[in-house]
């Protein structure tokens, strides 16, 4: 957590991929993450956080609150295709995301056309190229 409120921390890239952090250790590192300014990408894959309120609110406040942070994978966790579009419907406005990884064995198809769609959107609508004429 202190690595990632340090004032003139450079940390670009946090790592923290099969740490067992559960709930209470993912919110502390999302409120850590707020305040890390140059942080771009958070992996917390196989952490055993489940989609409770507090876990979900946070990352929709990161959402809002460090935009540097473009990347999220996610995998692993306790997030279901409930968990899935509440994130989702937090990603609309989002333009920074880039890239968010939610669990394949336990979201939906539909909920991956959902992502696609809230990071193609905030894109500009390229989701999609035309055709040259």
């Amino acid at each position: 957590f202190e690595i990632l409120i340090y004032v003139k921390s450079s940390l670009e890239s946090l790592e923290l991929r099969g740490n067992e952090l559960g709930n209470v250790g993912m919110v502390d590192v999302m409120r850590g993450a707020r305040r890390a300014k140059k942080l771009k990408k958070l992996d917390v894959a196989d952490n055993k956080f489940e989609e409770e309120k507090e876990v979900i609110d946070g990352f929709l406040d990161l959402f809002a609150a460090n935009t540097t942070l473009e990347h999220y994978d996610l995998v692993g966790n306790g997030i279901t295709d409930a968990g899935a579009e509440k994130l989702i419907r937090g990603m609309f406005s989002k333009s920074h995301l880039k890239k968010v990884l939610i669990p394949p064995d336990t979201c939906s198809a539909k909920c991956f056309e959902a992502l696609e769609t809230a990071l193609g959107v905030k894109k500009g609508g390229k989701a999609k190229k035309g055709k040259k004429k």
